[in-house]
């Protein structure tokens, strides 16, 4: 685990009540001293089109193909207490198109990119049952145990005793990027969200490596959402890293968008 940071300049993080998962959400809800490590892929554009039907988000294409990412969080801290994540996500344009997209980016301020997330297994309930009932991500629970050493991330998911995958990750040299910002959607009552997360993310992106995804489990279904991607045979095209020195998850937004034919 990394150590001590101080906290960033997020929205304030002021002290919550015991529990947040079923009560109403006090926003911001802040992480801590935590770390991630994400693999992007490229990946067929039309399944990742036919997995977001009907969400109100389109897949970004670029080049023909798709990106989705395998991203583990590790929180050291957080107001739901230290937990893990493995979130799958699809990098979506609610618009449908590039154009619009880049023009409310220009005009409006307004980036609206992000990841539509397939598959989020967590090892807290209470991290489970908060991102279930009021941002209606797709949570589960599972066992995710994750080793941090200077050339890599070892992790695993299990259910159970049943081992699900594991992956290898490479944390290699590379740009280092400040990321201002995660922007996540998710579907709740018929709504398309947009949750933003303001980070102090400070990462290197690792162009050489080559991580390792094995699925254990064929018939879990978080491998056959994977599976569905041929990720095991699909070469990643980068691996983003590092510390997170503190992050706000702000308040959802329901988005207005238009479905349009354009992509």
């Amino acid at each position: 685990m990394p150590h001590s940071m101080n906290q960033g300049p997020l929205q304030d993080c002021l002290p919550k009540g015991d529990s947040l998962a079923n009560d109403a959400p006090q926003y911001p809800v802040c992480f801590r001293n935590s770390r991630a490590a994400s693999a992007i892929y490229r990946v067929n554009s039309e399944r990742a089109r036919a997995r977001l039907e009907n969400t109100g988000t389109y897949p970004l294409v670029i080049g023909g193909s798709a990106l989705l990412s395998i991203t583990w969080f590790d929180y050291a801290e957080s107001d739901l207490g230290a937990y893990r994540e493995l979130s799958v996500g699809i990098i979506v344009n609610p618009t449908g198109s590039l154009l619009r997209t880049a023009a409310a980016a220009l005009l409006l301020r307004a980036f609206t990119l992000g990841a539509f997330v397939i598959a989020l297994p967590v090892s807290s309930e209470a991290a489970r049952a908060a991102g279930v009932n009021h941002l209606g991500l797709p949570k589960t629970l599972l066992q995710l145990p994750l080793t941090w050493t200077s050339r890599y991330l070892d992790a695993t998911a299990m259910d159970g005793q049943q081992r699900v995958l594991t992956m290898q990750l490479p944390l290699g040299f590379g740009p280092k990027i400040r990321v201002p910002a995660l922007v996540v959607f998710s579907n709740l009552e018929r709504q398309l969200l947009r949750t933003t997360v303001q980070t102090e993310f400070h990462s290197q992106i690792d162009l050489v490596g080559r991580p390792q995804l094995r699925l254990e489990a064929p018939d879990h279904p978080l491998c056959r959402e994977l599976a569905a991607f041929d990720l095991e045979r699909t070469k990643p095209l980068a691996v983003v890293h590092g510390p997170i020195q503190s992050a706000s998850l702000l308040a959802p937004e329901v988005v207005s968008h238009q479905r349009s034919t354009s992509r």
